[in-house]
């Protein structure tokens, strides 16, 4: 009888197995703000530079949705597909 051979966990059991893991050691996701956790990866210089680069363009995309979201922008189709341009313009690797 042929072993089975198991590949990669799935993206639910990785999810399920890390949150289980902040659970057990007393973390609450609730609390964890992704936005420091990304300041703090761009700011450290022993982080490789493409982890870095990744974090400053996570910033990026998220401060400039923050804006676009809280600008008076008009609601018409026009203008939600420029703004949808523009995130893909802004957000393509080099």
């Amino acid at each position: 009888m042929k072993s089975i051979k198991q590949g990669r966990p799935t993206r639910k059991q990785s999810s399920a197995k890390m949150l289980k893991a902040l659970l057990s050691s007393g973390i609450d996701p609730e609390s964890v703000d992704p936005c420091a956790i990304l300041a703090t990866i761009a700011a450290d210089a022993s982080c490789p530079a493409t982890a870095r680069v990744a974090a400053c363009r996570a910033l990026l995309a998220d401060g400039a949705a923050k804006a676009v979201a809280s600008a008076d922008v008009p609601n018409d189709g026009l203008s939600r597909r420029a703004i949808e341009l523009l995130g893909r313009v802004g957000g393509g690797a080099n």
